[in-house]
């Protein structure tokens, strides 16, 4: 029934099934045994990351990606290829660990929902060039109110960086 929780990490102990402590830091603890309760460890200073248009396997080892997974929809009916990536952190690991299925994957899809919805509106020059800065900052306040206010997965978006393919 002995554990431990890593200095970087916040574990969550159900038992029964039901959250019976929401936030464990770190140090040594003590909690009934495997049968009656399970602890779940969430690094919450690790900063993580999605990429959309991408996969970020992908993107390591400099694989060819499918090209029509990167590809919007401009404001002026062009089509632009292009890749982001957000970083993120877990600030409440009950709702990462139990808001949905795969928080990654939904995160991914919120993200590439709100650069498409912030693309659409405008034009493509301006998307490649002056305005790239103001994609990047309106995406990454979008993301983050569509997941505090709809999806709230407990995470915290510490950046949105696009970029242009070739």
């Amino acid at each position: 029934g002995f554990y431990i929780v890593g200095s970087d990490e916040v574990g969550v102990v159900r038992l029964f099934g039901k959250v019976w402590q929401e936030r464990v830091e770190p140090g040594l603890h003590y909690r009934p045994p495997f049968p009656f309760t399970r602890l779940d460890k969430v690094k919450v200073r690790q900063v993580r990351r999605v990429a959309v248009g991408a996969e970020l396997p992908d993107i390591l080892v400099g694989r060819q990606a499918n090209p029509l997974q990167g590809e919007f929809l401009t404001g002026d009916q062009n089509i632009i290829t292009l890749r982001a990536t957000i970083h993120y952190t877990v600030h409440d690991p009950v709702a990462f660990l139990f808001s949905a299925q795969d928080p990654e994957g939904l995160l991914r899809r919120a993200a590439e929902h709100v650069l498409t919805k912030t693309v659409a509106q405008m034009p493509v020059d301006e998307v490649m060039t002056s305005g790239k800065i103001q994609v990047q900052n309106r995406c990454c306040t979008l993301l983050q109110r569509l997941l505090d206010e709809r999806e709230r997965l407990g995470v915290t978006v510490v950046a949105f960086t696009l970029w242009m393919s070739a």
